[in-house]
């Protein structure tokens, strides 16, 4: 096709109308000259403008065409696993956009694990097959066209491969098998800027496309970048739905369906869809609706509805005598768009009828726990009476008992010592005094085992005359150096339970101290504070192990008893070579202002 001489500049028109005005000198003869040069220059620009309108309406039609062969080819891809019929015609479109003789479709892939790149040779146009086999897979850092439009992320152009020099070797040899001597590359990327791959056009002349050309080659170009990424969408999603499909199919009690956007199942696996009733058959390629009827669409339907809006779910049912629990999500393209809902039902009715036997199973055995709670607490407050009532009864005996030795063996001895002392006045003090002296002795130890069973301060005075008098004799009796201090209890006596408390407590600590500890002093503290009162016995002797307990050696069997009787709690601290110390609390309720 001829390209019309370029039209005169306007500057070029005056200058040659000037000239063919400047000989003349009639006004009728200047007029027609100026019409004549007038009339040239307007047909020179017509010329222009229809050539350029004509090119733009072949560009055009190139456009047009393209795009509704691509639209053909994207329905073709999605009916059919063919691609390589569909990038056959991919680049014969290619080289009639642009005029060529050949073009090549590749694909950049990578190397696993080595990070490799390199284009597969997807479909080519009028290649030789030797040219073709050479061209099979090409290294992507090369310095061939394809290469360097791919380091480059844009358009190569060689006008002429054996001039140039940059093709050399390998790729020189290909060409020249296919006669080619021009090739353009345009490199592929796709909406989200990841590359593809590249498209090549090639000529058997040198030559230079002009630029009015690629403009509509890059149409194809952006067409071709969209098929490649459907392609490989499409097939991950074979892969995927393949995949999908054998784990449905092997999912023990369960079932997988997909959904699309149409509420038409397009997968339904599983071994539950046979326990509901269903095949896949029964159910794949139809709506939700015509595969389980209008009244349990009306209870999936919604739920799909909002996996396909981007939302999950899960849920538990019963569905044809059988327990469910499905889980729906979003099946995502790409780009973030939901293109299907995915569910997953398990057949939980196993574990459901297990549940229910577990909570009666549960019932049971809590309604037994609170009876044998409610049997353990009767026991307990029948015990704690007995143990209170035994301490009572002790403390009875003990009371009964320090009375008849202070009464009754306590008159006689003192009865026996008179009549001794008579008796030795009588005969000079010369048999009798040796008789005299054990019976004073006697009367002492009757006395003090009297005190120690019940002491009559403690009755009679209260619990602190009690406390000093027991801390000052048995400080006397082992040599343990001891203070006593009391306070808040000088005036008002306590409830008589818990003076006893206190005062056999203490009693059995000093008795456990002077035993045991191997102390040089101790020291005895009863305080009274708001709403309890604190007794402390402390020593500074060897101490124990705690850890190792001291049971019945420390009497804390008895002392623990005492103490909770009176609702309160005994603790003890000791350390080996560091002393002991014991703390008994016991509540005292406040008396009421009046």
């Amino acid at each position: 096709m001829s390209t019309p001489p370029p039209p005169p500049t306007t500057d070029a028109f005056l200058l040659r109308l000037a000239d063919a005005l400047r000989s003349l000198d009639d006004a009728d003869e200047i007029q027609a000259a100026a019409t004549r040069v007038l009339d040239e220059y307007l047909h020179v620009e017509r010329v222009k403008a229809e050539a350029a309108l004509r090119e733009s309406e072949r560009e055009a039609a190139i456009q047009l065409s393209a795009s509704q062969r691509f639209h053909t080819l994207s329905a073709e891809l999605v009916n059919s696993e063919n691609t390589e019929a569909v990038f056959a015609q991919v680049v014969e479109i290619a080289a009639s956009a642009m005029d060529a003789d050949c073009a090549s479709l590749q694909l950049l892939s990578t190397g696993e694990g080595t990070g490799d790149r390199s284009l597969r040779l997807l479909a080519h146009h009028c290649f030789h097959p030797d040219s073709a086999a050479f061209w099979q897979r090409v290294d992507a850092n090369s310095k061939s066209a394809c290469g360097l439009a791919l380091t480059a992320g844009e358009r190569v152009v060689i006008e002429d491969v054996e001039a140039t020099g940059s093709e050399k070797g390998g790729d020189l040899n290909a060409y020249r098998q296919s006669g080619i001597r021009a090739v353009q590359t345009t490199p592929l990327f796709s909406r989200r800027g990841r590359l593809l791959g590249a498209i090549s056009t090639h000529w058997r002349r040198a030559y230079r496309p002009p630029q009015r050309r690629f403009e509509s080659f890059d149409v194809v170009a952006r067409h071709a970048a969209d098929l490649i990424e459907r392609a490989q969408v499409d097939a991950a999603l074979r892969a995927s739905e393949a995949r999908l499909r054998a784990v449905a199919t092997n999912l023990p009690q369960g079932a997988v369906f997909v959904v699309g956007h149409d509420l038409r199942y397009q997968l339904a696996q599983g071994e539950s869809l046979a326990v509901a009733g269903f095949t896949p058959a029964d159910v794949e390629g139809k709506t939700v609706r015509e595969a389980l009827g209008a009244d349990l669409a009306a209870e999936y339907e919604p739920h799909f509805r909002m996996v396909l809006a981007g939302e999950s779910f899960r849920r538990e049912h019963e569905s044809h005598g059988r327990h469910f629990v499905t889980h729906g999500v979003p099946l995502r393209e790409a780009d973030g768009q939901v293109k299907a809902a995915l569910a997953v039902s398990y057949d939980i009715t196993d574990r459901k009828t297990a549940e229910w036997q577990l909570a009666e199973a549960r019932d049971s055995l809590e309604e037994r726990v609170a009876e044998r709670t409610s049997e353990l607490k009767r026991a307990a407050a029948e015990r704690q009476q007995l143990l209170g009532r035994l301490v009572s009864v002790q403390e009875e005996e003990r009371q009964r008992l320090s009375r008849d030795l202070h009464d009754t063996a306590g008159q006689l001895l003192a009865g026996l010592s008179m009549a001794l002392k008579a008796a030795d006045d009588a005969t000079g003090g010369r048999h009798l005094g040796y008789a005299r002296r054990l019976a004073d002795d006697l009367g002492r130890e009757l006395h003090a085992l009297a005190i120690r069973q019940r002491p009559t301060s403690l009755d009679d005075l209260g619990l602190e005359p009690a406390l000093r008098q027991l801390v000052g004799e048995w400080s006397a009796r082992t040599g343990i150096s001891t203070d006593i201090h009391i306070a808040g209890i000088e005036t008002a006596r306590l409830p008589e339970t818990v003076e006893t408390a206190i005062y056999r407590v203490v009693q059995e600590a000093l008795n456990n101290v002077g035993k045991h500890a191997a102390a040089s002093r101790a020291s005895v503290s009863v305080t009274r504070s708001s709403g309890d009162i604190l007794t402390v016995v402390e020593d500074d002797g060897r101490g124990f192990d705690t850890d190792a307990g001291a049971g019945g050696r420390l009497g804390l069997i008895g002392m623990n008893e005492r103490a909770a009787l009176m609702g309160g709690t005994l603790q003890i601290e000791s350390t080996l070579g560091g002393g002991t110390t014991l703390y008994l609390r016991i509540p005292i309720p406040v008396a009421p202002h009046v």
